[in-house]
């Protein structure tokens, strides 16, 4: 499977390929050797690695949750090399007591790198935001 030529077009693919819990897709995205660092600070490397991760996260967790693109920004460090900051949110999480679970909100830290007009995920941190602002200093 050919990839996006550009960063960008790899950050929309992430988000369709996620609202369709597709893990085998999703992980395709990322460099067979990869880091991946969740809101929690679950580390996981490995493309592998990555689809075994995300598919029990779509079998619970996520089961039944939207991923939302809010922003993206782009740096290219080389011309093969670029930093990707994604704001992101994620919706419909299911709650085992039934109540309402509030959305999500964060920032994905990406590091994606391009291998013969391929570009693929290198690393990715994922940073969730507090659900209350911080207290004031």
């Amino acid at each position: 499977m050919k990839l996006a030529t550009h960063p960008e077009a790899i950050v929309q693919e992430f988000g369709a390929r996620w609202n369709r819990h597709d893990a085998a897709g999703l992980a395709a995205l990322f460099a067979v050797e990869t880091d991946l660092i969740n809101a929690f600070g679950v580390a996981v490397k490995g493309r592998e690695a990555i689809e075994r991760f995300h598919t029990a996260l779509f079998k619970s967790v996520f089961a039944g949750a939207s991923f939302h693109i809010e922003a993206t920004a782009i740096r290219f460090i080389r011309p093969d090399v670029a930093q990707v900051d994604v704001r992101w949110g994620v919706t419909g999480m299911p709650s085992p007591d039934e109540q309402p679970r509030p959305d999500l909100h964060g920032l994905m830290a990406i590091v994606m790198t391009d291998d013969d007009g391929e570009w693929r995920i290198a690393t990715m941190h994922v940073m969730q935001f507090p659900s209350e602002p911080p207290p004031a200093l």
